[in-house]
């Protein structure tokens, strides 16, 4: 019986005008959003190829001084802090264009300089905070796919109650529990069809490369968050429409419901995170930077002091100028990485919280797993700032050593310069977060239905009360 309720429902669905306008301007907004996306990392791309452009041509400038014998270019010193630099940035993954918020400062400078002048530009903020700014595909699933679904769903009962059909539907050999289940999973599917059409094209159409590894898994894991999403609120509906009497009740409940679990909820818990953990202080970490370089500078120039008589002289101040800046250097490390390390805990027990506190909203869930699927969360930039901070270890390794050692830099030490190569994070970490997530959405989703299936079991359950 439940496939012939099914089979009417879709006949009516058909002929619902209302319901296929609804649907289509979801997915207009949905291509938008996608095309934005596409625009914003074209941007982001185009940044990144700029900033390995002027690296290139410094390098090509760096090695045209060292054939030309330029004692400035064979130093050491002044190479690695001046003269040539290397530029990381976190690559784009197949599904960057769906979550805009947290592509931003992802491209660094690598340089003789300390840790802190290298990544004093990264973004320090609450994780929690959602990105307003960008209308991207993640804003339209999370705070717009709710309204169509509530749009689709609202009457499902109330509408047969108020035309006077209900009862003489019932007199056929179908409960209440079947007929209202049929007509949810009929709109359901219909929905979750568009919807799974919309999440896979619009990579796409946001220039995404779904062939890349592990492309597959991010794009399968991104579909089960958006169906989880879609299904509760079709549970929450079903829920209302069995205990609710009429159709204007039962929409400004489901509306109360989105306000309170896509906006004050997550509002709240932003607000949580940030009283119980408070974010880094990013001033304090920059002015540290500069009363350091202050200090640094201050001192060479005492050592450099009056004009020497002679070259020999020059040279070694300048070479006791090199060594203390190095130790100085190492100093201001040694004094920044504790500083950099308590940074990175206060955000790492930021995003445990809201781990933590993402299971009282829907909506966070959604969001915080989008994010991490389209390689933007906060989980893959810290896998990526490791690997920037070991290589930044290994990048002033190269040239301090020599610089100590009062040795020159050589066109034979080009090859042996320190490469970045980033390596991607395993699949398998992703897909544990994700999937965690989503029983946050799944346990939900079965105390709703249960809930209706009781509601629709009473005996005043068909009578408009």
């Amino acid at each position: 019986m439940l496939q012939t309720v099914i089979r009417v429902e879709w006949r009516n669905l058909r002929r619902e005008t209302s319901a296929w306008i609804t649907v289509s301007v979801f997915a207009a907004l949905v291509v938008w959003a996608a095309l934005n996306g596409r625009t914003h990392t074209d941007v982001m791309t185009q940044s990144v190829q700029e900033a390995h452009s002027e690296q290139q041509q410094q390098m090509q400038q760096w090695v045209s001084a060292l054939a030309a014998g330029d004692e400035n270019a064979q130093d050491a010193y002044k190479a690695g802090k001046d003269h040539v630099h290397q530029v990381v940035a976190l690559p784009l993954s197949p599904l960057a264009s769906i979550s805009m918020g947290g592509l931003s400062d992802t491209v660094l400078r690598v340089s003789l300089a300390s840790r802190l002048e290298s990544t004093g530009e990264a973004h320090v903020g609450s994780p929690v905070r959602q990105a307003t700014g960008p209308f991207d595909v993640t804003f339209v699933f999370v705070y717009l796919l709710p309204l169509v679904v509530i749009g689709l769903s609202y009457d499902l009962l109330s509408g047969e109650r108020e035309r006077g059909t209900l009862a003489l539907i019932l007199s056929q050999p179908v409960s209440l529990v079947t007929f209202t289940l049929g007509k949810a999973i009929q709109r359901a599917l219909v929905l979750l069809g568009v919807v799974f059409t919309l999440a896979t094209v619009a990579p796409w159409l946001a220039g995404g490369d779904l062939s890349e590894p592990g492309a597959p898994a991010r794009l399968g894991l991104y579909l089960l968050l958006v169906a989880a999403y879609t299904t509760f609120w079709f549970a929450a509906a079903v829920a209302v429409n069995a205990w609710g009497s009429t159709s204007a009740g039962n929409a400004l409940a489901l509306m109360a419901c989105w306000l309170v679990l896509i906006v004050i909820l997550p509002g709240f818990v932003s607000v949580g995170v940030d009283v119980v953990v408070p974010q880094p202080s990013r001033i304090e970490l920059l002015n540290l930077a500069r009363e350091a370089a202050a200090e640094a500078e201050q001192e060479a120039s005492q050592m450099e002091g009056d004009h020497a008589p002679d070259r020999e002289t020059l040279k070694d101040r300048y070479r006791a100028t090199v060594k203390r800046s190095l130790e100085v250097q190492q100093e201001l490390e040694s004094t920044v990485k504790p500083v950099l390390e308590q940074f990175q805990a206060q955000l790492s027990e930021q995003q445990a919280l809201v781990d933590k506190l993402r299971f009282v909203s829907p909506a966070i869930i959604l969001y915080e797993g989008l994010t991490d699927v389209a390689g933007v969360g906060v989980d893959r930039r810290s896998w990526y700032l490791s690997q920037v901070d070991r290589f930044h270890d290994q990048w002033r390794s190269f040239f301090s050593e020599k610089a100590a050692n009062d040795q020159s830099v050589t066109a034979a030490d080009i090859a042996a310069l320190p490469r970045f190569h980033y390596a991607e994070e395993p699949t398998g970490k992703l897909t544990l977060r994700v999937m965690l997530g989503s029983l946050g959405l799944v346990f939900p989703t079965a105390v709703l239905l249960l809930l209706a299936w009781r509601g629709l079991r009473r005996p005043d359950a068909v009578s408009l009360r």
